[in-house]
């Protein structure tokens, strides 16, 4: 099945999980699961979060994020995936000069925005 990021309209999610600025998605979501394109320019982040009943995987695209994870920060690169398992906490920081882009893949969640 095609997931086409590119002719999806823009979902702007404002301070995301208590993170700082914006956070530009393109999301496919089939009632189950959420999969998205996640872009974070200069100085913003998705706030510190717990995947209680899921975990995330993130696949970096472009430039560098900063996650921490349960207290411990890592700073992963294009070509990176993180992996936050069920009943772990997290945050992503955009860092450095470029857009952080990202590919986020988090089953059985729901939530809005």
């Amino acid at each position: 099945m095609l997931i086409d990021f590119n002719s999806m309209e823009d979902t702007v999610l404002h301070e995301f999980n208590g993170g700082r600025g914006d956070v530009l998605a393109h999301m496919y979501f089939d009632g189950k699961s959420r999969i998205m394109r996640a872009t974070l320019k200069k100085d913003c982040s998705i706030g510190e979060h717990t995947h209680t009943t899921n975990f995330e995987v993130i696949y970096v695209l472009s430039g560098i994020a900063k996650i921490t994870m349960n207290g411990v920060e890592e700073l992963i690169e294009a070509g990176n995936a993180h992996f936050c398992p069920t009943g772990n906490t997290h945050m992503i920081e955009q860092y450095g000069d470029e857009d952080l882009v990202m590919a986020c893949v988090v089953p059985g969640v729901v939530f809005e925005g």
